[in-house]
């Protein structure tokens, strides 16, 4: 009778679900001078499979553009810091699951979000209650927006929305986000609580911009030039300390205090639950049992360069890249001429965005306040709400304002008329998008 009740008992026990560790990782950007933001998911890609996690649970977004690039010196190839091996590439192995015009914020929230009925049956993440998310975006931003190559930026309150229905839908244990872009504070600031079991990280505060790193002239890779930032200071920052410096066993905590401390082009940020900030990288970028490599110190020459590397302002980065090509000897004069033509569009499209921006400012807010408008934050970005969200859909669509890298800078200009000397809150929807519209419609040069 005893032997059936011990046969009974172990019938019944059932087993313990093993959690998983889930990654999505994306870059918000195109085009060849934008060479970074696809480099550093390639390189954090890598870290993941170094750290177990199976390829089926890690999702890569990213246009896929640049490794194709006729401008890229090792086609089919990306690093994300200078080197002269080949085994370098970041790109090698790696499994890209939305591109060619994939990459869109619709998208992005339903692979976030787990919901494969509006990705057609793509690849989503398929998480559950006991599952951990990591979650790496690397792009351009603007004050509650982070762009994308394709429709409309992501907005700070359709990412709110996903994120607090996931946690009331139980779709994770614990979230971990790190976000790189200009004002990427912003995304967070004002609303991500500790209550929600979401850890956020970003690469600046809501009022600054991020800033590319391993530029012109050190972007040497096997003997050659890639004529681009290779990475962003905050992205291979956290990256290079997994790989040379703290390792996978660093916490949370510690890793953050050591981006902060490094990254001087801008100033870090942390927000949401930090009660589980003391637990291990290894907990989100790897596999639970697998042996992850020990960190390797850096050789005195990658030390060297890393000091020395020339930082550019992210607004910045696509002048410099059109004027590099412009005066690069090596270049015929046809192709020179090209990047010259290209180098004259982007300062006439630079000069009109200021202009446009301002004559915004000025005709809501009045010409006093248009330095305030264009560098002052109001309040956070997430209570902007439906004014911001229609100002933003504006610019993103493909009209004569449509936003570039540089213009995103304006985002500021956006939440200053829709929220400055507006105590009562009125509703400036219609007012802003007809004064859009109208500076728009103007031709300046």
């Amino acid at each position: 009778m005893k032997f059936a009740s011990v046969v009974l008992a172990a019938l019944c026990v059932v087993p313990a679900v093993l959690a998983a560790n889930w990654g999505l990782l994306i870059a918000g950007s195109d085009m060849y001078s934008n060479y970074r933001h696809q480099a550093d998911i390639g390189h954090a890609y890598r870290i993941l499979r170094n750290g177990g996690i199976p390829a089926e649970r890690i999702v890569v977004m990213a246009e896929n553009d640049v490794p194709k690039s006729s401008s890229n010196p090792f086609p089919g190839e990306m690093y994300n810091w200078p080197t002269t091996s080949a085994d370098d590439n970041v790109w090698d192995g790696i499994t890209v699951d939305y591109q060619n015009g994939q990459v869109t914020a619709k998208n992005f929230l339903a692979v976030l979000a787990g919901n494969s009925t509006a990705t057609n049956g793509r690849k989503v993440i398929a998480s559950g209650p006991e599952d951990n998310i990591f979650v790496f975006y690397s792009d351009h931003g603007a004050p509650g927006i982070v762009a994308m190559p394709t429709g409309p930026s992501l907005q700070v309150g359709e990412l709110r929305e996903t994120l607090e229905g996931m946690a009331a839908a139980k779709k994770f244990d614990k979230l971990v986000f790190y976000l790189e872009a200009c004002e990427s504070g912003s995304m967070f600031e004002g609303w991500l609580g500790d209550d929600l079991g979401i850890y956020a990280t970003t690469a600046a505060n809501g009022e600054e911009s991020s800033w590319g790193f391993y530029c012109p002239p050190e972007d040497g890779v096997r003997g050659k030039k890639i004529n681009s930032c290779l990475g962003d200071e905050y992205s291979i920052t956290w990256m290079e300390s997994v790989d040379h410096k703290g390792g996978y066993d660093q916490t949370l905590q510690e890793n953050f205090e050591y981006v902060k401390a490094t990254v001087v082009g801008s100033h870090v940020q942390q927000f949401g639950d930090l009660s589980f900030s003391k637990l291990p990288l290894s907990a989100f970028i790897a596999e639970q049992g697998h042996k992850t490599p020990k960190p390797t110190p850096k050789s005195f020459e990658a030390e060297l360069a890393a000091m020395s590397t020339k930082k550019i302002n992210s607004r910045d980065i696509n002048m410099h890249y059109l004027f590099n090509q412009y005066t690069d000897a090596s270049l015929s004069e046809e192709e020179r001429f090209e990047f010259g033509m290209d180098l004259v569009k982007e300062l006439q499209s630079r000069l009109t965005a200021d202009m446009r921006f301002r004559q915004l400012s000025n005709s809501i807010l009045g010409a006093k306040n248009a330095v305030a408008a264009a560098t002052q934050q109001v309040r956070p970005a997430i209570e902007c709400g439906k004014c911001c969200e229609a100002a933003y859909n504006y610019l993103s669509a493909d009209t004569d304002c449509k936003f570039t890298d540089y213009s995103l800078k304006y985002g500021r200009v956006i939440q200053s008329v829709c929220m400055m000397d507006n105590e009562e809150n009125v509703d400036r929807t219609a007012l802003v998008l007809s004064k859009l519209r109208a500076v728009c419609s103007k031709s300046l040069f």
